[in-house]
């Protein structure tokens, strides 16, 4: 029954596409899974193979993970295929999310460390210790973030730079929410979130101590300081005993271009440059 939705899927009308979509669902033949990941490319056709894929939970899942491993995938439909993982939820769309937890994208990355959650996955073993790396590295980041904003201090020429490296920052920051909750209880990690980032004063105090009470004492060092509303320096200077902390200065390699030579420098560690900034 699975080979007349071929042709079916390939139809210039999008309602007959939308249907063999709803009928590969209820068919699950291992055949038909590439073209209906074909269909999540396409916004009118998205929805019903994300349903369709969904519906074939098991068998869709070596079809999802050669799409999701595809060199050059695009990063739109990487986040599809994670999103479709977290809805069948189960320990083998799991695991099939776990390859990619270090997804070069940070989006795709995101996605996945979402949808880990909703599968209700917990990291033990060499995958906590996979997870713990990946906070370190994380919190790195987000120290280099914070070294480039104390670096550009408040010139006044460069707010946008000074928004977009507070973005970053903030999300590193969900990111190492998103693998705390990969280790400890996640309900518990995204209150804790919650209170601090949005709360009021009395909140932000609870979810500290909330942090304080589960974090390891490694973890504690790398995570609070980048969760304070302090000034770049003050958590620069908290973050020292954890992390490499290299504080270029405003004028450093300067010339004629203010912060730029700094932001040059400063980027090619990030893997940006300043026009991307």
């Amino acid at each position: 029954f699975y080979r007349p939705l071929y042709l079916l899927l390939a139809d210039e009308q999008q309602q007959v596409r939308e249907a063999a979509l709803r009928a590969a669902g209820q068919i699950g033949s291992s055949r038909l899974w590439p073209l209906v990941i074909d269909g999540l490319a396409t916004t009118q056709t998205s929805a019903a193979a994300a349903t369709a894929l969904v519906q074939g939970g098991a068998s869709a899942l070596p079809a999802l993970m050669q799409a999701f491993s595809q060199p050059g995938q695009m990063p739109g439909l990487s986040i599809r295929i994670a999103r479709i993982c977290g809805r069948i939820r189960t320990p083998e769309a799991a695991l099939l999310l776990l390859t990619q937890i270090e997804h070069p994208q940070l989006d795709v990355r995101q996605q996945v460390l979402i949808d880990l959650q909703r599968c209700g996955y917990v990291a033990t073993g060499q995958s906590a210790e996979q997870i713990n790396r990946l906070i370190q590295a994380e919190a790195q980041g987000a120290t280099d973030l914070l070294a480039a904003l104390a670096d550009i201090g408040e010139h006044a020429a460069l707010p946008p730079v000074q928004s977009a490296l507070r973005y970053q920052i903030g999300r590193c920051r969900e990111r190492i929410f998103r693998l705390l909750g990969l280790l400890y209880d996640r309900q518990t990690i995204l209150q804790a979130r919650d209170s601090i980032v949005s709360g009021s004063a009395q909140q932000q105090a609870y979810g500290f101590e909330v942090l304080e009470l589960l974090l390891s004492p490694t973890l504690k060092r790398l995570v609070l300081p980048l969760c304070d509303r302090q000034p770049p320096q003050i958590q620069l200077q908290q973050l020292a005993s954890a992390l490499t902390v290299e504080a270029l200065g405003r004028r450093a390699g300067h010339h004629s271009t203010g912060s730029r030579p700094v932001l040059a420098m400063r980027g090619t560690s990030l893997g940006l440059n300043y026009k991307e900034i």
